[in-house]
């Protein structure tokens, strides 16, 4: 693949992984994002703290390679040992091989959802405690067994609360629940504030902080990129020398801008 173009979408399939995405081995699915890029960028970022390890032990250096289609492939490890046991491989859209219930639940809101994961027969029972109509006898290959009427029964639930208060109910039981969030409500979560996770940068847009919180390392620290022609006037001073008169005079005749022709600039 030396010659193919390293493209996240068209990368992914080729790692594996769409073969287990979707609702169903008719409708594969990617993830809707470049996610071979992060993946890559953390096998890359292990492969340089190694590296710059290794010089201080040794007193030589590396050369790093890697891939972006081997970094997803290592991600499809439990795959490949399903198809040499011999194991049916398909999408199982929001279920889990290993855990039952588990899905993405309506409710009562339009277009509110509850994810909720049931890991263990001690969660199942804290889940019957909250949920009616759910059998606390029940083991992990029955629940898997009757998947769709639990679904049924807990989204019966789900439907007659907001999402948030479902959410805190469960995970008050020691359940695992969590609210699914648009961009708004990620912008006014409350762990998100009180992290100080966003910061506002380009007239007070809130961005994505950093989520690595080490000495040095601070998104405290950022700051907002420089406007179109912020520094046209100190390139101009400090690098050629000009004087002020000689600055302006070149923004009156449109050699320079400080805000894109489309804002009323003459061509």
């Amino acid at each position: 693949y030396a010659e193919r173009v390293a493209f996240g979408p068209t990368v992914e399939p080729l790692s594996g992984l769409t073969q287990v995405l979707g609702y169903g081995p008719g409708e594969p699915r990617c993830t809707s994002m470049a996610v071979m890029d992060p993946i890559a960028a953390l096998a890359a970022a292990s492969a340089l703290v190694a590296a710059v390890r290794r010089r201080a032990e040794t007193g030589r250096g590396s050369r790093i390679e890697l891939t972006l289609h081997e970094s997803g492939v290592g991600y499809s490890g439990p795959w490949l040992i399903d198809h040499q046991l011999g194991r049916a491989i398909a999408p199982r859209g929001n279920r889990h091989p290993a855990l039952a219930p588990q899905g993405i639940y309506p409710c009562r809101d339009d277009d509110t959802w509850l994810a909720i994961s049931c890991p263990s027969d001690a969660v199942w029972a804290q889940m019957t405690k909250v949920i009616p109509d759910l059998d606390p006898t029940m083991t992990l290959p029955q629940r898997q067994a009757a998947h769709d009427l639990l679904d049924a029964r807990i989204s019966a639930w789900t439907r007659t609360r907001g999402k948030r208060a479902a959410e805190h109910q469960l995970v008050g039981a020691g359940v695992p629940a969590g609210a699914v969030l648009t961009a708004p409500e990620l912008l006014a979560d409350p762990q998100a504030a009180a992290r100080r996770f966003f910061v506002p940068l380009e007239d007070r847009t809130p961005v994505p902080g950093n989520p690595v919180h080490m000495p040095g390392a601070s998104s405290a620290d950022w700051r907002p990129c420089p406007r179109l022609g912020a520094d046209n006037a100190a390139v101009l001073r400090d690098w050629l020398g000009w004087d002020d008169a000689a600055i302006q005079a070149l923004a009156a005749a449109g050699v320079t801008h400080d805000r894109p022709p489309s804002e009323g600039i003459s061509p």
